[in-house]
């Protein structure tokens, strides 16, 4: 809801990340393809899958990538993303 928006997109490192509030700016942009599928299942681009890998150095903080190619991440969770219509108003102001 943040004026300007912002806008959910992978990295090159295969990271689904977003747009600083306030900004436009798609750092390290690799895609803005985040859709859902006829089955109803959120793939990255070109129909590849997501994983869930643990941040390195942290304790139970986790971070979502895309599987491209050359995806390298560790003990990772693979998993498949799904979403269901939101009625309940504005989640987040902005998200940092």
């Amino acid at each position: 809801m943040v004026p300007g928006g912002q806008h959910v997109y992978i990295q090159r490192s295969g990271a689904l990340t977003f747009t600083v509030p306030h900004s436009g700016a798609l750092i390290d942009l690799y895609s803005t393809s985040v859709a859902a599928a006829t089955d109803g299942i959120y793939r990255g681009p070109w129909g590849v899958y997501w994983s869930a890998c643990p941040v390195v150095n942290t304790t139970n903080v986790w971070q979502v990538f895309a599987r491209i190619p050359p995806f390298s991440q560790q003990n990772c969770l693979p998993f498949e993303a799904r979403a269901q219509n939101w009625t309940g108003g504005i989640g987040a102001w902005e998200y940092i």
